[in-house]
């Protein structure tokens, strides 16, 4: 709750922010909006003061509906418009006054101009947006601003004129006007961070959303609201796509009609997706005959879409397409009813995620479809993260609720172990096992002019799953391996027995840890059933002053130099063995010095509980670090254990290995 609570103070704090950055106060606005005529055709002069434009018909702007067949008035050829155009060139002028001409820059702003325009002020162009064909280019969602030199404007009567090319859409939206230039730019960059790059790193999130719950998917198919989720995550990215993709990278190599077809299927397939996923999320089965029905609309219509030949096409079949949302809307409806009968809670909250969603796409299908809302931004894709964060908290609980099932079956599990192991018939072969097992550990540790080594190796049972090694190139260079197998015993004896043959069979890797730490995972990853093994493996170069250390999922290496009293701690990220496929092990590359004292060691060195289970702790074990520090290798590695053994009681739950090499 504490973080919720963070996460909506974090929210509302800023967006005080922005608003305070959108509080400048405004010194200079010449509101635009209001009559303006129009001529079509695309003639140069009609940006010249000089254009005799009495003749052109007049219209109200800002408008929502400026195809040649929505005009409130009747073309004819004089005025060079055909009312059944369904994409040319139109102008726009209109005539205003100043009485003074302002000493600082001023901009011409207008909001969402379909498709592309450029502005002229006495036939001074001033900006430009989209691109005009043959290289078309929309201007999905930009905030027209235009700067305007003093030097372009003159005292009395001035000309704006706009050149304006639409295909199959045309409007102009509000606000248009003429302001001052440090009002108008903060205006101008909060328009683009909703419109634009917020909409972007949207759907940026959302494809991430849509690899990360299809990865789920992937581990539990039985869990199919992980699929439909993520296909919603995917469509909704393909959609918000057409906010930003012209305007930010205009030169892609796919042309303005090209990525409206691939955006639009995206927004056929939300609903039903979105109806299946609830489905599915209150736990309704659903059966081929629906999926088939769900999808069978959206399919049609995107194949239609994708087939089409011209941009009329594709929002004609886009827009017929969206009135079959409703169908879906109303199966949300009924399922929250049915949910509320059964008194299913977890239905209901996600009913209530969906609400922001649902009543927001209701807007936009007025807006796009039917023109009857001036607006220029598809509003429900600012409903998908409530919708996205109660998903969320419900993986959250979810996880935290198996994480503790798993916790208490693993403490189980391991008891019912150890009270096996402690009735088994096998005390003679694991002593055996235990004296081959120390007597090929005590045999690793070697001898050199460079380093002195201390280790001590406490097995929990008879025979443990810690292991260590250490190869020597020369007198003066050294590998040291260390490795904590999962769980203790026999299992994990064997398995470290594994990981010494491979230690072995790939010790001409000893100077790239990275890299051998990498094929010891490809070459044990599934023949260790679900166990796995923390490991970690540093090169000391004592002639170039150089240790090299990666690690997978180990605990981090200890460094004290020499008159510091401070311990440095290196964790290189890197997957503990076993896991999964992935072999990327990240390299550390440390210098060192004689005097410098490193240490390695196994988690029952911090993860020792005394008789009242209070863990003995990295602070605590830091602490013996540096109290003791003047200590040998040797007397400190007992120290160390006599340390352990007396909080715990004299009996350690885990294997213990600490590893000393101080620098000569």
């Amino acid at each position: 709750m504490k973080t919720i609570l963070n996460i909506i103070f974090f929210s509302f704090a800023s967006l005080s922010i922005l608003v305070s950055c959108n509080s400048q106060k405004i010194t200079f606005v010449l509101d635009l909006a209001g009559e303006w005529k129009i001529m079509g055709g695309d003639n140069p002069a009609y940006a010249q003061p000089g254009c005799d434009d009495s003749s052109w018909p007049k219209i109200i702007l800002p408008a929502r509906q400026l195809m040649p067949s929505a005009l409130p008035f009747k073309p004819h050829a004089a005025q060079g418009i055909d009312r059944a155009a369904k994409k040319g060139y139109v102008w726009y002028r209109r005539e205003f006054t100043l009485d003074e001409i302002p000493n600082a820059k001023l901009l011409f702003q207008a909001g969402e101009i379909m498709n592309a325009d450029t502005a002229f002020i006495n036939g001074i162009q001033i900006g430009a947006s989209g691109r005009f064909p043959p290289d078309f280019k929309s201007a999905w969602s930009q905030f027209r601003s235009y700067e305007i030199a003093p030097s372009q404007l003159k005292k009395g009567k001035n000309i704006i004129a706009l050149r304006v090319y639409f295909d199959s859409e045309a409007w102009i939206m509000g606000p248009i006007r003429i302001i001052d230039f440090r009002a108008g730019a903060k205006e101008k960059m909060l328009a683009d961070l909703f419109h634009i790059h917020g909409i972007q790193a949207m759907s940026f999130c959302l494809l991430g959303l849509f690899i990360f719950f299809i990865y789920l998917y992937s581990r539990r198919q039985k869990e199919s609201y992980y699929l439909f989720f993520s296909l919603c995550s995917l469509g909704l990215a393909f959609t918000m796509a057409l906010c930003f993709l012209e305007n930010l990278y205009p030169d892609i190599g796919l042309s303005s009609n090209t990525i409206l077809k691939i955006t639009q299927p995206g927004l056929l397939f939300f609903p039903p997706l979105l109806a299946l996923f609830y489905r599915s999320y209150c736990g309704i089965t659903i059966k081929p005959v629906r999926l088939i029905a769900s999808l069978i609309v959206p399919l049609t219509g995107s194949v239609l879409i994708l087939i089409s030949h011209t941009r009329h096409d594709i929002l004609f079949f886009r827009n017929i397409f969206l009135l079959t949302i409703p169908v879906f809307m109303i199966d949300l409806i009924q399922i929250s009813i049915r949910q509320l009968i059964h008194r299913n809670k977890t239905g209901l909250l996600m009913f209530i995620a969906l609400i922001p969603t649902v009543a927001l796409g209701a807007i936009d299908i007025m807006a796009f479809t039917f023109g009857l809302i001036d607006t220029s931004m598809a509003l429900y894709l600012y409903g998908v993260p409530g919708m996205i964060f109660i998903f969320a908290l419900h993986l959250v609980n979810r996880f935290v609720t198996s994480l503790d099932q798993t916790e208490k079956l693993n403490i189980a599990l391991r008891d019912s172990l150890v009270e096996n192991m402690r009735l088994a018939a096998l005390e003679r072969e694991l002593d055996i096992a235990r004296k081959i097992q120390l007597s090929n550990l005590s045999r690793a540790i070697p001898s050199s002019p460079y380093f002195d080594i201390a280790v001590k190796y406490v097995p929990a049972e008879k025979i443990g799953g810690d292991y260590y090694s250490f190869h020597m190139p020369s007198a003066e260079k050294m590998g040291v391996l260390i490795s904590d197998v999962s769980g203790h015993g026999v299992p994990a004896a064997l398995i470290a027995s594994m990981l010494n043959v491979l230690s072995g069979m790939f010790a001409h890797l000893a100077e790239r840890p990275d890299y051998l730490l990498a094929e010891i995972n490809k070459n044990i990853i599934g023949n260790i059933e679900n166990q796995f093994i923390t490991t970690a493996y540093a090169f000391i170069n004592y002639e170039s002053k150089q240790l090299l250390y990666a690690r997978a999922g180990h605990l981090p290496l200890f460094v004290i130099k020499k008159g510091y009293n401070i311990i440095e701690e290196f964790l290189p990220r890197g997957r503990a063995i076993g896991l999964c496929d992935v072999n990327e092990y990240h390299l550390n590359s440390i210098e060192i010095a004689p005097g410098d004292r490193i240490i390695f060691y196994t988690d029952c060195a911090i993860e020792a509980f005394n008789p009242e289970k209070s863990l003995f702790g990295e602070e605590r074990f830091k602490d013996l670090l540096l109290r003791e520090n003047a200590k040998t290798p040797h007397a400190l590695s007992e120290c160390i254990c006599m340390e352990l053994h007396s909080w715990t009681g004299g009996k350690l739950d885990d294997d213990l290995t600490i590893i000393i090499i101080d620098i000569k």
